[in-house]
């Protein structure tokens, strides 16, 4: 079962990756769409109301053309309104995470991840990611997932290394020191 929702998954987020393509579009639509998650992680009832049985359908797509107003690309909107209609909205985060990853290497994007005790900002991302591009020579883009056992600081994996700034990281490392 966890195979075939993966591959569901990651279906749905290849049927994106193709129509952005076919649109000349891929670049725009990977920014609507990391608005769009943006959105959903700053309001959990966003998503609630979306996934809900008890609201119409018109009233989710309703919600969709408002939320998606300012960018509208039509072939995104028709693809959130599939989600919803099928009752796969509450897999838009795998999707995502599957589209990013396809949308970079079509991109020629390195992703990373920024782990830290709660969400960044993303003018603080778009910082972390303008210092790593720089360091890397390459463009890179960042994912921020939290982690609450951190305790404070951040660790980013990128292109196979860690960087940790983490409180934790930093208590481990003077524990080793003094027990050496």
């Amino acid at each position: 079962m966890i195979n075939s929702v993966n591959e569901l998954n990651y279906n749905y987020a290849y049927a994106l990756i193709l129509l952005a393509k076919e649109n000349n579009d891929l670049e725009n639509c990977l920014k609507i769409f990391d608005d769009f998650i943006y959105l959903l992680n700053q309001d959990d009832n966003i998503l609630k109301y979306l996934e809900s049985y008890f609201v119409k359908l018109k009233d989710k797509f309703r919600l969709i053309d408002e939320l998606l107003l300012r960018e509208k690309i039509e072939y995104f909107s028709s693809f959130l309104k599939l989600l919803i209609r099928k009752h796969l909205i509450k897999n838009i985060h795998h999707i995502y995470r599957e589209f990013q990853e396809l949308a970079n290497k079509n991109l020629g994007v390195l992703a990373g991840i920024i782990y830290s005790t709660s969400p960044l900002k993303k003018e603080k991302i778009m910082e972390f990611e303008k210092v790593f591009s720089a360091k890397k020579r390459a463009k890179i883009s960042f994912l921020n997932k939290v982690d609450p056992t951190l305790l404070g600081g951040i660790k980013v994996y990128l292109d196979g290394q860690i960087y940790d700034d983490t409180i934790k990281h930093q208590l481990d490392s003077l524990k080793n020191s003094l027990l050496s």
